[in-house]
């Protein structure tokens, strides 16, 4: 549903940027869509990518699609990382100001 989601946003002509800022998370667990009933996440994407490309396309061209995004990502956790070592004392501050426990 995430995917859809996104998918509908980008249609509709939404604007997606990186926020150099980690403002949340998800959780995995077995009661999750995707890891509770594989075949339901599975047969959404291959409807989600058909309505998109009007077929399903095949692994390897999603692996190299995909590729370029993920080593950015990388990359770009890297660098945070970086930032995060070079500044920890500052953002342990910011959290413990907020009582988060860290």
């Amino acid at each position: 549903m995430d995917w859809d989601l996104l998918i509908r946003f980008r249609e509709a002509g939404a604007k997606f940027a990186h926020i150099p800022y980690f403002l949340g998370a998800f959780r995995v667990h077995n009661t999750q869509k995707t890891s509770a009933a594989t075949d339901v996440g599975f047969y959404e994407t291959k409807r989600i990518q058909k309505r998109i490309f009007g077929k399903v396309p095949s692994r390897l061209k999603v692996k190299l699609a995909v590729t370029p995004y993920i080593l950015q990502h990388i990359a770009v956790n890297f660098l945070y990382l970086i930032k995060y070592l070079l500044h920890r004392n500052k953002y342990q501050f910011v959290f413990e100001e907020q009582n988060l426990g860290i």
